[in-house]
C-alpha cells in the first residue's frame, strides 16, 4: 500500500465474536495493535483505526491515539463508531445493548471529551529552559473538568499535542445521528453511494451540517467507497457485476 502511494489503510472492528465464525473467519485482532504494528513497519502510510464510543472510555482513547500520533510521527486516525453488535453489551457488564438514540447521544459527549482533552495542550506550552529549571508553561496546559450525562473527566492528558495537533477523526455513519456527529466533529466521513446523485446529495448534507455546527463547509472531507471488479475482459467483468 505504501509503495502504491496509498494515503492510509483502514480497519473496522466489533468488540464481540461474530455469529458467522462457524463458517467464516472474523476480524478478531485489535486494530490498534495490528495497525500500530503496520505503522512501525512503514514510514508514510496513515492508519485509520476503528474504536467504539459505546464501549470505550474517552480519556483512555484520547491518550492512546495521542500517543500513537507521536510514535507514528503524525499518521494516526480514529474511526469512531457506536457499535451495532448487540452481543458486545454482555462483554462490558451491560444488561442490554443501548438503543441507537442513546448510543449517538453518548457518542457526541464522548467526542466532546476526547477533542477537549486533545486541545488541552496549547501552543507555547514548551519552555525547555534547562538553566532556569523550567520545562513547561503550566498556564498553557488546561484541565478539562467535564461533567456531563455520561462522563466526568478532569484531565488534562499526560501527553502533549502530537505532530498533527491532534489525530484525525473519521466517522462512517449515514444515519441522522451519524451525520450530526460528522458535521460537529469529523475530519473525514466514509460513505457509500450507488449513484452520482446520491454522492452529491450526501456531500451537500455533510457541508450543511458542518456549517450548522459553526464550522467551515469544507471542514469535513468525504471519502466515497468504490468496489472494483477485475476480470481479464470487459465482458467478464460485466458478467461478474451482473
Amino acid at each position: 500500500a505504501e509503495d502504491a502511494k496509498i494515503d492510509a489503510v483502514f480497519l473496522g472492528d466489533a468488540p464481540a465474536l461474530r455469529d458467522e465464525i462457524g463458517s467464516a473467519p472474523g476480524t478478531g485482532l485489535d486494530p490498534l495493535v495490528l495497525l500500530g504494528h503496520v505503522a512501525a513497519r512503514t514510514e508514510r502510510l496513515g492508519v485509520v483505526i476503528t474504536s467504539s464510543s459505546t464501549y470505550n472510555s474517552p480519556y483512555n482513547l484520547a491518550r492512546r491515539f495521542q500517543s500513537l500520533d507521536h510514535v507514528t510521527k503524525g499518521r494516526a486516525a480514529v474511526n469512531i463508531v457506536t457499535t451495532a453488535a448487540a452481543a458486545a453489551a454482555a462483554n462490558f457488564g451491560l444488561a442490554e445493548h443501548p438503543g441507537r438514540t442513546e448510543r449517538y447521544r453518548r457518542a457526541a459527549e464522548f467526542l466532546e471529551v476526547v477533542t477537549g482533552l486533545w486541545d488541552g495542550w496549547r501552543p507555547g506550552w514548551l519552555v525547555a529552559d534547562k538553566a532556569g529549571g523550567r520545562y513547561a508553561d503550566t498556564t498553557r496546559i488546561e484541565r478539562l473538568d467535564h461533567a456531563g450525562e455520561h462522563f466526568s473527566v478532569a484531565g488534562p492528558l499526560p501527553v502533549p499535542a502530537g505532530p498533527q495537533g491532534r489525530p484525525i477523526l473519521v466517522q462512517a455513519g449515514g444515519s441522522a445521528g451519524g451525520l450530526e456527529l460528522a458535521g460537529r466533529f469529523a475530519d473525514v466521513v466514509f460513505t457509500v453511494a450507488q449513484t452520482l446523485g446520491e454522492a452529491v446529495d450526501f456531500r451537500q448534507e455533510v457541508r450543511r451540517r458542518a456549517v450548522a455546527a459553526g464550522r467551515r463547509a469544507d471542514s469535513v472531507k468525504v471519502s466515497l467507497g468504490v468496489v472494483v471488479l477485475v476480470e481479464p475482459t470487459t465482458a467478464q467483468a460485466r458478467q461478474r457485476l451482473a
